[in-house]
């Protein structure tokens, strides 16, 4: 309601306006009706496990998660996304980038959670986790390679979905390894 008020459009108009469009981010969007449940095509069905049940997903209404969760995306525009908040700079001033990556410790642990920016495990960068009804997705920037990083996955495990994450997460550290090889 605040961007609304202040910029005079609807949240997914000024995310267009402010982002979308001038990163040429052309496959995401923000559902905003109650009955926009069906994915753009082409898309796959996701798959959710619960209580040793599998169950297919092809319809979900993220509408309810305006401004923090009604994103639709592809990875190679998340990656853009990633790109150009971490490296290019190009949504964020510096200091606010700047306090969104820095570890604050609070005498006990680092946070590893601070402005939206996921900063563990710290050897793969930092980013966003994000999870939906059968669907994980995890995004890096990495400033030793200067790259970003995604992986996602179209199957969620309720359970097991701590381990799912760090499997991918192990995905993204050899990834980031086999960059590092190459460049060598």
């Amino acid at each position: 309601m605040i961007v609304e008020r202040i910029s005079g459009k609807p949240l997914s108009k000024y995310f267009e306006d402010e982002f979308l469009k001038p990163l040429n981010m052309q496959h995401t969007y923000f559902p905003q009706q109650g009955t926009d449940r069906e994915l753009p095509q082409p898309s796959v069905t996701s798959w959710l496990k619960a209580d040793n049940k599998l169950t297919p997903y092809t319809l979900d209404n993220v509408t309810s998660a305006a401004s923090e969760g009604n994103i639709v995306t592809t990875p190679k525009d998340l990656s853009t996304w990633a790109f150009n908040l971490y490296a290019a700079k190009k949504v964020l001033s510096e200091q606010t980038l700047r306090d969104m990556i820095a570890r604050d410790d609070n005498g006990q642990e680092p946070a590893s959670y601070g402005l939206g920016c996921d900063l563990e495990p710290a050897a793969i960068g930092y980013g966003h986790n994000g999870a939906r009804a059968a669907y994980v997705t995890i995004m890096r920037y990495h400033p030793g390679t200067h790259r970003t990083y995604v992986v996602f996955s179209t199957f969620l495990d309720v359970k097991g979905l701590r381990e799912q994450i760090m499997d991918m997460e192990e995905v993204v550290q050899q990834s980031i390894n086999e960059v590092i090889k190459a460049e060598r």
